[in-house]
């Protein structure tokens, strides 16, 4: 992984996903991006240095010229918070519309993770969806790190990977092993048994993916539960899990991801960051 996208409204919850970024880069050759997304006008016309288009001259191009300038310094006074981290943060804005959203972005600069701070879901959305369209946020192929409340010097050693084995892929898994073998994690992968699938059948898929995605070190278990998110939520708890993986159900985007029930629910509830993987296609 080399380019971890941090976005950022300058709030407090979102300077968790910042500082938890932080910690991650530290242990891998990676640089983060620290973006901040502003929402124009329709048919305002400026460049993300200030400068407004003079076809566009009135009001409100002048104010949005004056907040970029002003958000370009709340940016640059946010990464020198950070100064003495032997990292790399640059600060970017991006301008929000209905054709160039989140996924473009992504997708232009390269970007390996988003790791952000949050709320719960409902507040992710909300940040990114603004007054447009669910579309601009669509995400493909990037893996999302979530988290809710501060962690001081996060470090995974223990990861459990909640999978359905029924609909789940190999290369989803291995998103995952990109960034554990970056820190030596012990991954215990973990399935909820449902709709007549016995141990056993669970058992041999679940080691199979890890085999063939080259996990080193890992664990194989079945939880036989009626309610996934709590049987998953408190394995991991139990475990005392420094992350929680899970891959996003429905179609790829922002929305699917965070929307789908299990994911859903978790990422409202659980305190440790939650790994959530995209879904492919």
């Amino acid at each position: 992984m080399k380019k971890i996208l941090v976005p950022t409204d300058f709030s407090d919850t979102s300077e968790k996903g910042l500082s938890l970024a932080i910690d991650i880069v530290e242990h891998m050759q990676a640089k983060i991006i620290l973006l901040n997304v502003i929402y124009p006008p329709e048919g305002s016309g400026f460049a993300a240095t200030g400068d407004v288009n003079t076809a566009y001259q009135g009001e409100a191009a002048h104010f949005m010229a004056a907040l970029v300038r002003k958000n370009k310094a709340r940016l640059e006074k946010l990464i020198g918070k950070y100064k003495n981290r032997s990292v790399e943060i640059t600060p970017q804005i991006d301008f929000e519309n209905k054709v160039h959203g989140l996924n473009n972005f992504v997708e232009e600069n390269n970007v390996d993770l988003i790791v952000m701070g949050t709320r719960g879901s409902k507040s992710l959305t909300e940040y990114f969806i603004g007054s447009h369209t669910e579309n601009i946020i669509k995400v493909s192929n990037c893996p999302v790190i979530s988290i809710k409340s501060e962690i001081e010097n996060f470090y995974p050693d223990s990861i459990v990977m909640a999978i359905d084995i029924k609909n789940c892929e190999e290369e989803e898994i291995l998103q995952l092993q990109k960034f554990t073998k970056k820190f030596d994690s012990k991954v215990h992968f973990l399935h909820v048994l449902d709709d007549g699938i016995e141990t056993d059948q669970a058992v041999k898929k679940l080691k199979s993916i890890a085999e063939k995605t080259q996990f080193a070190n890992f664990t194989i278990n079945t939880i036989d539960n009626e309610n996934p998110p709590d049987a998953i939520m408190r394995y991991t708890k139990r475990l005392s899990a420094d992350m929680l993986a899970l891959v996003a159900e429905g179609k790829k985007g922002l929305k699917d991801l965070l929307f789908g029930s299990v994911t859903n629910d978790i990422i409202n509830k659980i305190e440790i960051p939650v790994f959530v993987i995209s879904k492919s296609d």
